[in-house]
């Protein structure tokens, strides 16, 4: 039965073909066998025949199928007139079975086996074909990737060609009602951003946004950064509605507005836009950039940080620009050296033990110059003799006038510099990081408490019914914070500064030695004063390694002022003019040996002026500061004592040959 409807399926199909190809069925002949296996209804034999396309065997092979043994023999047994059709068929079969067999295989006796195009071969092939193009093309994108990769790096790691003109002067107004500019905001690291106070949604969640970055900054790191808000609607902020605004978000917000055009051109500066949109009346909103600048202690761009920043990814990438901004400056520790480390000069090693890095910041090597001058106070007095009691005073006094009370003035100078001093001596304790603000702020106040309490004690060892040597600290002490601190900070005036510096120098020290141990006259005031006019040229000094990072925070030194060849002119000048002066004056009431004695001080100065400072005042200023003030108070030892009819002591007299002979030896 299963191979009577083998074989009408085969007719039908055979049939159906001549139909779609014209053929006439009386063109069919009554062809004998020939080849057992190729009977004339298997495709095989239409195609030679009746010259039909390939592609009619491929379409009529899966009829072909190869019969069982029993079928095979059962059909050609049968004497119906069809047997012809069957034996093909069956022989067709077997053709087809020996052909699928050589392609797949030999099949389990009885079942038959489908021939096709596509064989288990084929699709292997074709497998591993494809999973080697997918190989290639994956292998290709990431090499293609890491040579885009390495040509960036290569160009970000590459040497800088400028920063972005981003910033600029700019008079605004504060929310206190005060007229400030960029200038104002200078010495301190600064996030601006711009808005304005009517903002329904954005302005107050970035402003939330940047105070609580403004305190996690605080911290994780102890770094101050200024917050400010300016805003880009000047017609509607006013000064009163700034000021009740920025309430809400942080107590040290700075709210900035101004008149239409400072704010255009302030915006212009920082490359921001803005826009009113259309509306109604006096109801409308702003369209702006929403980005938050970060500016240096010069107010120069550094970086801009977007919406898309959190709390927490604002203050980590703002701590890493500041500190990223310090750290290549550090000087390394192989490079440098322990005893200007210890001095706290330049070319310091980098050290980690905290008891130095106090030492340090106190800057022993100013020290010898106040001491030197409790010498010449004591010694001006005529009081002092070599008792062990007086020899016990003038110590604590030139302990309370060197460590103590010059080291908190050194100590408190880097507290207010450390933002210039990263910039000009990034090796300095403070903007290397070596020490905590907490740990600074500690050490001011030990070093100021330690000094005045030993002018107290000073005051009552000497039975002063008035604490005068306690006065001249604390007069000492205030003036060394106006001197730093702001809002006076004396130092931006190249002139004032420098003056009230070489006073405290010379005539703070005098004057608590000479009380100490005898009176203070006004005659010894006016002429120590007269001294203050070198130290003011010492003092100047100090001023050239530090141009470059006053004139980005706009502090007039004397360099920055006059530049520095003028500036080391009026240094050697007000230095040799001073004690040119003083030896003239000696020579005229009769004491040309003690003319003749500071002018054999004020030559070695002059030596090392030429030879180093005037060459060049960067390199050697430590050097030459050294030795000049140590000239200069051997000669106001040689000359106030000589003033107030002092005897002429030839201790003093060897003294100032043997530092002559140093000096040039040197």
């Amino acid at each position: 039965m299963a191979s009577a409807l083998r074989l009408r399926l085969i007719c039908r199909s055979f049939y159906s073909s001549c139909r779609s190809l014209k053929i006439p069925s009386h063109t069919l002949p009554e062809m004998p066998i020939q080849d057992p296996h190729r009977s004339f209804l298997s495709p095989e034999f239409l195609v030679d025949r009746f010259k039909l396309p390939t592609a009619f065997t491929l379409n009529n092979r899966f009829l072909c199928t190869t019969s069982t043994n029993s079928a095979v023999n059962q059909s050609s047994s049968s004497p119906t007139p069809s047997s012809g059709l069957s034996e093909g068929n069956s022989q067709s079969g077997r053709s087809g079975g020996q052909d699928s067999a050589g392609a797949q295989g030999t099949s389990q006796q009885g079942k038959p086996v489908r021939g096709g195009p596509v064989s288990w071969m084929s699709f292997f092939l074709l497998l591993c074909t494809g999973a080697g193009l997918i190989f290639y093309y994956d292998r290709e994108k990431r090499r293609h990737i890491e040579g885009i990769t390495s040509a960036s790096n290569e160009v970000r790691q590459g040497p800088s060609v400028g920063t972005p003109a981003i910033g600029g002067p700019f008079n605004l107004i504060d929310h206190n009602g005060t007229s400030v500019s960029e200038k104002n905001f200078m010495g301190k690291w600064n996030l601006i951003y711009f808005g304005f106070t009517h903002c329904p949604d954005i302005c107050p969640d970035e402003l939330q946004k940047l105070a609580s970055a403004i305190d996690k900054i605080k911290e994780k790191s102890g770094l101050e950064v200024v917050p400010i808000f300016i805003s880009v609607d000047p017609e509607r902020d006013t000064v009163e509605q700034v000021r009740e605004y920025i309430k809400e978000f942080h107590p040290n917000l700075i709210g900035l507005t101004g008149t239409p055009d400072e704010i255009r051109k302030t915006a212009r500066a920082y490359r921001v836009y803005y826009m009113k949109t259309e509306a109604e009346g006096s109801d409308y909103l702003v369209d702006h950039s929403i980005v938050m600048y970060l500016m240096d202690p010069s107010m120069q761009f550094v970086k801009f940080f977007g919406k898309n920043e959190d709390v927490n990814s604002l203050a980590d990438g703002v701590i890493l620009e500041i500190i990223g901004a310090k750290a290549p400056d550090t000087a390394p520790v192989e490079s440098g050296s322990r005893m200007n480390q210890i001095l706290g000069i330049k070319g310091a090693t980098q050290e980690t033990d905290k008891w130095k890095i106090r030492v340090q910041l106190t800057k022993p090597v100013t020290w010898p110059p106040l001491v030197w001058g409790v010498v010449c106070g004591a010694a001006a007095s005529g009081n002092f003799h070599w008792t062990l009691e007086d020899v016990a005073k003038s110590i604590v006094c030139m302990m309370m006038s060197g460590p103590c009370l010059t080291g908190y003035t050194q100590t408190i100078n880097d507290w207010y510099d450390k933002e210039i001093d990263a910039i000009n001596e990034p090796y300095r304790p403070i903007p290397s990081g070596a020490i905590t603000e907490q740990e600074v702020i500690t050490q001011i106040w030990v070093l100021l408490l330690g000094g005045l309490g030993l002018a107290g004690l000073l005051d009552v060892w000497a039975g002063h019914k008035f604490p005068v040597i306690f006065y001249l600290a604390l007069g000492g002490s205030l003036l060394s914070y106006i001197y730093s601190a702001p809002p006076l900070k004396l130092k931006q005036n190249g002139w004032l500064g420098n003056f009230a510096l070489g006073s405290s120098y010379i005539s703070l020290p005098w004057w608590a030695g000479q009380a100490l141990f005898g009176t203070l006259t006004p005659d010894v005031i006016v002429l120590t004063l007269l001294y203050s006019i070198a130290g003011l040229g010492i003092a100047i000094v100090n001023d050239f390694k530090s141009i470059e990072g006053d004139r980005k925070m706009g502090l007039q030194s004397l360099p920055v002022a006059f530049g520095s060849e003028t500036a080391k002119w009026i240094c050697v000048g007000a230095i040799d003019i001073t004690q040119l002066s003083v030896a003239g004056y000696l020579a005229s009431t009769g004491k040309a040996y003690y003319a003749l004695a500071l002018l054999g001080l004020i030559a070695p100065q002059v030596f090392f002026q030429f030879k180093y400072f005037l060459e060049d005042p960067v390199k050697y200023d430590v050097k030459y500061q050294h030795t000049v003030a140590t000239r200069l108070v051997d000669g106001a030892e040689l000359t106030l004592p000589t003033h107030f009819l002092v005897p002429f002591s030839p201790e003093v007299l060897c003294r100032v040959v043997i530092n002559s002979a140093t000096a040039f030896a040197d």
